[in-house]
C-alpha cells in the first residue's frame, strides 16, 4: 500500500527517525520497532495514535532496527562478515574509540567497549546517550537475568581431533585464572578504589557469587536468544543450534570459580598469597 492510497491524516514511515511535518497530528503508522526511542520520536509529532512493528529483546529498549541506523567503522570488516542486505557499514577512519568522528560530526554517537576521554575543550558537546546508564543496565540485568557475553573461544577442529582434551584443558586454565582474579579482586587494597569495599558487595548483592559466568549451561538462555536474533536480522542464513557451535566435552565442564566477599589472603609482609594463613 502506498501513502497515496490512504487519507491524508494517516502517514507511513518508513523510520521513526525521519518523520515530516505531514506526520504531526495525524495516525502515524511506522515500521520502527516499539521501543522508548521510537515512542518519544513518534510523540514529539503529537498524533493521534501510532502503530509500531514487534520488537525483539534489543530493539524493544532502544525501538530502532539495525537498518534504520548509518553504521560507521574506523576498519574494514573481516572478509568472511556478510553483512545483511539493508545494513549499511562506512569506513570512517580514526582511533579504536572513534572519538574523532563524533567530534567532527560524521557519526552521532558512539559505541565502544571503553569510555574515550574527551578533551578538555570538547566535553561541552558531549554527553551520554543515556544520563542514568548504571541504573538502566541494572534493571535490565534483574530484568533479563543475562550479562551480555564479551568473548568466545574458537578452537579449530583438527586441532581437537589431534588433542581430544584441549577445550577441557582451555576451561580448566580460564576456571583458575577467574579464581585467582576473584580473590585478587576482594582485597581492597589490590584496586586501590574508594569505595570499593560496596561496590564489591553490591555487585554480589546483585549477581551472586559467580557475576562472570562461564560455560554453556550459564550462559545457555542469552546464546539461544542471541542465534535467534542474528537469524531475525539477517546475520546468519538459518537459525544456526548451539549443539554446531560447542565441543561436547567441553560445554559439559563445570566451572567453579566463585567471588566469596571479604578478603582472606593477606599476609603479614603486605604481600598476598593464593589461600588463607588463618588457622582452621
Amino acid at each position: 500500500m502506498a501513502q497515496s492510497d490512504l487519507p491524508n491524516d494517516i502517514v507511513l514511515a518508513d523510520t521513526a527517525t525521519k518523520l515530516g511535518d505531514a506526520a504531526r497530528g495525524g495516525v502515524i503508522v511506522t515500521g520502527s520497532h516499539g521501543g522508548r526511542y521510537a515512542a518519544y520520536l513518534t510523540l514529539l509529532a503529537h498524533p493521534r495514535a501510532v502503530i509500531h512493528s514487534d520488537a525483539g529483546v534489543g530493539k524493544d529498549e532502544a525501538g530502532i532496527a539495525p537498518h534504520e541506523i548509518e553504521w560507521h567503522a574506523p576498519a574494514a570488516e573481516a572478509e568472511e562478515m556478510k553483512l545483511p542486505a539493508n545494513v549499511t557499514v562506512k569506513q570512517s577512519p580514526a582511533s579504536i574509540l572513534g572519538l574523532e568522528r563524533l567530534l567532527d560530526g560524521t557519526a552521532d554517537a558512539l559505541m565502544t567497549a571503553r569510555t574515550p576521554m574527551v578533551p578538555a575543550a570538547h566535553r561541552h558537546r558531549v554527553k551520554r546517550v543515556i544520563p542514568d546508564a548504571a541504573a538502566r543496565q541494572r534493571a535490565w540485568y534483574q530484568r533479563t537475568g543475562y550479562f551480555p557475553i564479551l568473548h568466545v573461544i574458537a578452537i579449530r577442529d583438527d586441532a581437537l581431533k589431534a588433542r581430544p582434551d584441549f577445550g577441557i584443558d582451555i576451561c580448566r586454565a580460564y576456571d583458575a585464572a577467574k579464581e585467582h582474579c576473584y580473590r585478587v579482586l576482594q582485597d581492597e587494597r589490590m584496586t586501590g578504589l574508594p569505595l570499593m569495599r560496596g561496590y564489591l558487595d553490591d555487585t554480589l548483592t546483585l549477581a551472586g557469587d559467580d557475576p562472570w559466568p562461564y560455560g554453556l549451561e550459564r550462559n545457555r538462555a542469552e546464546i539461544e536468544r542471541f542465534l535467534d536474533l542474528a537469524l531475525e536480522h539477517g546475520l546468519t542464513a538459518r537459525r544456526v543450534g548451539i549443539a554446531e557451535l560447542f565441543d561436547p566435552r567441553a560445554a559439559a565442564y563445570a566451572f567453579t570459580a566463585r567471588m566469596t566477599p571479604g578478603c582472606i589472603t593477606g599476609t603479614a609482609d603486605g604481600g598476598w598469597a593464593p589461600a588463607s594463613t588463618l588457622p582452621g
